[in-house]
């Protein structure tokens, strides 16, 4: 509009805060046009204000409109004094969104009939804009509900089949105990018993994990850091995981001596423990699992290797996509 209409020095786009009731400068264009130097401190009494919608507009619309074009100058924006002002309210389907002013520096100057029609028409552009700029966000926020949504019952799937498992050998397992038709050798007793306590632990680790995750979520998860010494971190899982992974082979690759890090021993674990485990679950017919350490000057990097189906290249940036499951 300022470089379009000739009196034009600057224009100002006031939006309207229906929640607070107030105005905030949402884009100004060639406001240090009406600064000069030496100038006395500006007048805050605005100069004629001329308004595009005078008398076609309800009251509280007319009103808001008016208000609109005298919250600038009731500012701090204002650097310079100005000569005469045009307004035209920013209105779509009936609902007030704010004005659009166009100011002149220049002594005597005033805005035309033509230039009323011209700011007009930019204001109805600017409305139907930010119409479809709320359009698209609401369509965003659909389609981010919709996936929530997903998630969601994805990840009760996934929780569900989860807990499902560990609890079907614990009842499997106990049930058996206590047939009273059967009377079960010391060796076969504490066979059960023992699956019976690896599945419980299955169960903690799981809840675990799960109320880990919702600290995450809600930003109150706190590490506490400790010297730590990764490769017997990582010995002490192996060691936890092998006797229920008969069918794999594990290693340990650490260059001695490897450095003690700074870090929280149990979210280390933590980590150590997902990604051991994922590997025995995803080489179901066993092979080699090789947890290696390696030193990168200020750093040390601890990987996780096995002889599994692998993840597909499409799948690879999903990897830390909340619940997002491959196979």
């Amino acid at each position: 509009s300022v470089e379009v209409i000739e009196a034009a020095d600057a224009a100002v786009l006031m939006l309207y805060d229906t929640q607070h009731g107030f105005f905030t400068v949402s884009y100004s264009s060639g406001l240090d046009s009406l600064r000069k130097e030496g100038a006395a401190p500006v007048s805050r009494t605005p100069p004629a204000v001329t308004t595009t919608s005078t008398g076609q507009l309800p009251p509280e619309l007319e009103e808001l409109a008016q208000r609109g074009c005298h919250a600038f100058f009731d500012s701090q924006h204002l650097p310079g004094p100005a000569g005469a002002a045009l307004c035209a309210p920013v209105i779509r389907k009936g609902r007030f969104l704010g004005d659009l002013l166009l100011l002149s520096a220049r002594d005597g100057a005033s805005f035309s009939e033509s230039d009323s029609h011209i700011v007009q028409a930019v204001a109805d552009e600017i409305a139907v804009a930010m119409e479809n700029a709320e359009l698209v966000k609401e369509a965003e926020e659909a389609s981010a509900l919709r996936e929530a949504d997903r998630l969601k019952s994805q990840f009760i799937s996934s929780v569900s089949h989860e807990l499902r498992t560990p609890l079907a050998s614990i009842k499997g397992y106990s049930t058996s105990l206590l047939r009273p038709d059967v009377v079960w050798d010391k060796e076969t007793t504490s066979e059960f018993l023992q699956a019976i306590d690896e599945r419980a632990d299955d169960l903690r680790d799981l809840i675990d994990k799960l109320l880990h995750m919702s600290r995450m979520e809600a930003g109150t998860l706190h590490f506490e850091r400790e010297p730590v010494l990764i490769a017997h971190l990582a010995r002490k899982v192996v060691d936890d995981v092998k006797p229920r992974s008969r069918n794999h082979i594990f290693s340990l690759d650490f260059p001695a001596p490897f450095p003690v890090v700074e870090a929280d021993p149990r979210y280390v674990e933590m980590v150590l423990r997902n990604l051991i485990e994922n590997a025995v679950k995803y080489s179901p017919r066993g092979g080699g699992v090789t947890v290696r350490g390696r030193v990168d000057v200020d750093r040390v990097v601890v990987s996780v290797s096995d002889e599994g189906i692998g993840i597909a290249p499409q799948h690879r940036a999903k990897i830390f996509d909340r619940f997002y499951r491959v196979y």
